[in-house]
């Protein structure tokens, strides 16, 4: 995916590219259109308040705008309502896809209450959900390696276990899952620089 979207030498064909995109199977969800935005650097729409919390972050993460006040809950565990009352697979791909846009916005702005915020909801992640086998997306995986990296013991085996799902499939990440490990791996070598 990398040498695809490095072949995108213009503007036009960045905008083309996100215009036309689609995963192996023709379809195009929603949160499509931010992460590539955000991936290839190009301009954005103002997100909308009515739109779910997941898709208005990647939204705002694209846009450079600052995430919206109480956009994330406060108190310790998950970063967003609903686990229990809603299906698990979707919840937890809603909640990664949070975790993800949020783990980048802490990273680029360095605010270290907002990255503290997203590693306690990667301990309560890790500890309570099995992700990869909620969800065969990658989403988050980032936040997952970092918590690894600074001491928990599950971590690493969590964020294999999510880069394996995403492969499970056909033996290697589809075409959306590639742009998001894409985007994970540049998040982290800027949180190591």
């Amino acid at each position: 995916m990398a040498t695809e979207l490095d072949s995108l030498r213009t503007d036009d064909a960045r905008d083309r590219f996100i215009a036309t995109f689609r995963d192996e199977f023709s379809h195009r969800r929603p949160i499509d259109e931010p992460l590539l935005r955000c991936v290839l650097a190009r301009p954005v729409r103002a997100p909308s308040a009515d739109m779910p919390i997941d898709e208005r972050l990647w939204w705002c993460l694209a846009s450079r705008d600052s995430f919206p006040p109480r956009a994330l809950r406060a108190a310790a565990g998950a970063l967003t309502p609903g686990f229990g009352r809603e299906p698990v697979e979707s919840w937890t791909e809603r909640e990664l896809r949070v975790m993800h846009a949020a783990i980048n916005r802490a990273i680029i702005a360095r605010d270290a209450a907002l990255f503290d915020r997203v590693l306690g909801a990667a301990d309560w992640l890790i500890d309570n959900v099995q992700a990869d086998n909620a969800t065969n997306r990658p989403w988050g995986v980032h936040a997952v390696i970092i918590r690894g990296v600074l001491g928990h013991t599950h971590a690493e085996h969590d964020a294999s276990g999510m880069i394996h799902a995403a492969k499970a499939a056909t033996g290697e990440a589809d075409r959306l899952s590639q742009i998001i490990l894409l985007d994970a791996a540049r998040a982290l070598d800027r949180w190591v620089a």
